[in-house]
């Protein structure tokens, strides 16, 4: 399969990721600085994710990768928001070792996935006068129709890839067939989206939404309000009461055994929780090793089964002079190995060959028999 596909198929995933990394940041930044451009600066990153691509593939070590990941915070260091874009970029970084050292990262579609974005940008779109972030509320628009595009993306590559994975182990079956029919099937859909999207915003759906919302809100405030209390009232005259100074009572001091024990206690359950940490972060770099030097196994899929193609198992050693229990064959081996040795016989020798080659300076024809017989006799 083509490297080409492959590429796009791995920046729509992660185009995916960038989209929703953005949604805080742009809150945050509208609220600190109340500019849209600050948040717009945002896209300027996107050739970091060309970059760490890249990097995946290339990196021959951990130790080259990691340093090579994490070298593009140090553009967010020169910017005027310093914090957050260097916030930012740490993050697409921590996404990137992610992608490459553990395989369960890779981007799966389901319900939740597109879900939870959309309606958290619809209820920000909403509540932006609120958030008083109100000249991002084009923008929040955008996003979600981001979300729904490249998922749909993402979905149509990966589909496409892994067909022409399968096809290409059968010669008689054309690929270009089914990257033509997916192809104007994708852009079929896209364009439909599109209409559907112009005719929505000419519809007051937002504005009946929020209407929707401010007339839930009434109703709950109606009826939490029937739970007040009314305060109680008294006829008559006003009871004077002597009030005193109050007096907090002085603690006595505590034993020394229980200051003893409370030191112990402290100290022990700090070393524990410093223990717990340390294998933690051991944990997580083993992870992070053994994920990036991973050997990829071969799978196969046909009529919806998988089959995993496991490697190959070592070898049995070979074996040894202790590992013959039967005399004759333990004196010939003794007697032709230091001869294999010396390199005047060899190891792939035959006995009767073997035979041959000593006569001219030790007889074990009698011995080459025996072995012959008890080695091939049965």
């Amino acid at each position: 399969m083509p490297r080409v596909r492959k590429f796009f198929e791995a920046m729509a995933e992660d185009c995916f990721y960038f989209n929703l990394l953005m949604i805080p940041f742009t809150v945050l930044l509208c609220a600190a600085t109340g500019k849209i451009e600050d948040t717009l600066m945002l896209l300027c990153f996107l050739p970091v994710l060309v970059y760490h691509y890249f990097v995946r593939l290339t990196a021959p070590k951990l130790r080259i990768f990691l340093v090579l990941t994490w070298l593009p915070c140090i553009i967010g260091l020169f910017t005027g928001h310093y914090i957050i874009y260097t916030a930012f970029i740490a993050m697409l970084c921590s996404r990137s070792v992610r992608r490459r050292t553990l395989e369960e990262s890779r981007l799966r579609l389901n319900f939740e996935t597109l879900c939870f974005p959309l309606v958290f940008l619809a209820a920000l779109h909403i509540c932006a006068d609120y958030l008083r972030v109100p000249q991002v509320r084009t923008l929040f628009h955008i996003q979600a129709v981001a979300v729904l595009l490249l998922a749909i993306l993402y979905a149509h590559l990966s589909g496409i890839n892994g067909e022409l994975e399968l096809s290409s182990s059968n010669y008689l079956q054309s690929t270009k067939t089914i990257t033509g029919f997916a192809t104007k099937y994708i852009f079929i859909y896209i364009l439909g989206f599109f209409l559907v999207l112009s005719l929505f915003k000419h519809l007051p759906f937002g504005k009946a939404a929020l209407g929707i919302i401010i007339v839930i809100l009434h109703i709950l405030k109606a009826f939490f309000s029937l739970f007040k209390g009314t305060p109680n009232t008294m006829d008559g005259d006003a009871l004077y009461v002597e009030t005193r100074p109050e007096v907090t009572p002085t603690p006595e001091p505590a034993p020394a055994w229980a200051n003893v024990l409370e030191k112990v206690f402290i100290y022990s359950f700090n070393i524990v929780m410093l223990i717990l940490i340390i294998i933690f972060i051991i944990w997580f770099f083993l992870r992070m090793y053994y994920g990036f030097y991973r050997k990829n196994k071969t799978r196969m899929i046909y009529l919806d089964e998988v089959s995993n193609v496991a490697p190959e198992k070592k070898q049995r050693k070979k074996r040894g002079l202790k590992d013959i229990t039967d005399p004759v064959r333990r004196n010939f081996y003794k007697t032709v190995i230091k001869y294999i040795k010396n390199k005047r016989l060899k190891p792939s020798d035959t006995p009767d060959e073997m035979c041959r080659k000593l006569e001219d300076r030790t007889d074990i024809s009698e011995l080459t028999k025996q072995y012959e017989n008890v080695r091939y006799g049965r």
